[in-house]
């Protein structure tokens, strides 16, 4: 933050220059303003011909980029031998497959991955089952108990009542 006594003078010297502007001659006011006009002409035509220049170095660089017709058609050649070859490529797993149902269904014996899919698919299924069944019967054991012990049934079948002679404090 500036120190308040450079706003001073900063103010002090504006108004003493506002204050000689108001005194200056018709024809020194003329060449002032003539001379102002002469530097942005010419700082107008400095821009305008660093636009031209960069322009043609624009241009250059584009005509530049424009690679001769042998390197191009290598280039093209490449390309297309990169995109077969990888389109010839199988997939690691693929290949681990077709080995392994080779070895067991014979060489003959082709498997598709609808086929893998559809394995995986029900493996996964039936384990997501076999854990939520398992879940369920460990949380019920209380109750198994409860229905397996004859004695105590009349107990648990009167429980509501007890619960609710408790709650209206009847009993002592």
């Amino acid at each position: 933050m500036k120190n308040l006594n450079d706003i001073e003078f900063t103010e002090a010297v504006t108004q003493r220059l506002d204050g000689y502007a108001e005194s200056i001659d018709d024809d020194i006011l003329t060449k002032l303003n003539a001379a102002r006009a002469s530097a942005l002409l010419m700082r107008q035509q400095e821009l305008e011909a660093q636009h031209r220049q960069l322009s043609k170095i624009r241009e250059k660089l584009i005509e530049s980029e424009v690679l001769p017709a042998a390197i191009e058609s290598k280039l093209h050649k490449i390309r297309v031998q990169a995109v077969a070859k990888a389109a010839t490529r199988r997939h690691p797993l693929h290949s681990f497959v077709s080995g392994v149902t080779s070895r067991l269904f014979g060489s003959g014996f082709g498997i598709s991955h609808g086929l893998v899919t559809a394995c995986l698919t029900i493996a996964v299924v039936g384990l997501f089952y076999s854990v939520r069944v398992g879940d369920g019967v460990n949380n019920n054991t209380e109750d198994m108990v409860i229905i397996a012990s004859s004695e105590e049934l009349e107990l648990y079948e009167n429980l509501d009542f007890y619960l609710w002679l408790a709650d209206n404090e009847f009993l002592n």
